[in-house]
């Protein structure tokens, strides 16, 4: 969990700093968590490999995910939508719901990969759920993507 905060606490710094090489390390602070936690690097497709970076201990049908927990997974969910691993989120997401942790709960990352696969209506409605911790520049960008596909220019 430390090693996701670290990579997300990186992309803070990208943002901030403007400077791309933050990014790089983001990507090898997540690489050194899914080496942590499943013993080697993860493929976007492995599912639990990816689920078990953010959440180690966690099993289907175990108690509902503590707070931390849910911050853990959004950080990840964050860090693969910030670096551009979207098939990874997506799997991420899927493997999420697969512990009960529903896209609503994890807000701009599932609205991200809703309106990626088309669906403006439903990433409008996860955005919306988003408890607003994000980037706010950020979450007002895809909001703007969100209402012009929608066909909203004038809310874009």
């Amino acid at each position: 969990m430390a090693l996701t905060r670290l990579g997300a606490a990186y992309l803070q710094k990208a943002r901030e700093t403007n400077d791309p090489t933050f990014y790089g390390a983001a990507q090898a602070a997540l690489d050194k968590a899914a080496q942590r936690a499943v013993g080697k690097t993860v493929s976007e497709e492995d599912g639990a490999a990816l689920i078990r970076i953010a959440l180690p201990d966690r099993t289907a049908g175990g108690p509902p995910p503590s707070a931390a927990e849910m911050r853990s997974v959004r950080d990840l969910a964050l860090l693969l939508e910030r670096t551009n691993r979207m098939d990874a989120l997506r799997t991420l997401l899927e493997a999420a719901e697969g512990l009960g942790i529903s896209r609503a709960q994890l807000g701009y990352p599932a609205a991200a990969i809703a309106l990626r696969d088309g669906d403006a209506a439903e990433a409008r409605r996860l955005l919306e759920l988003d408890d607003g911790d994000a980037d706010m520049v950020r979450r007002h960008r895809l909001m703007a993507k969100i209402l012009d596909a929608l066909g909203d220019p004038e809310g874009a």
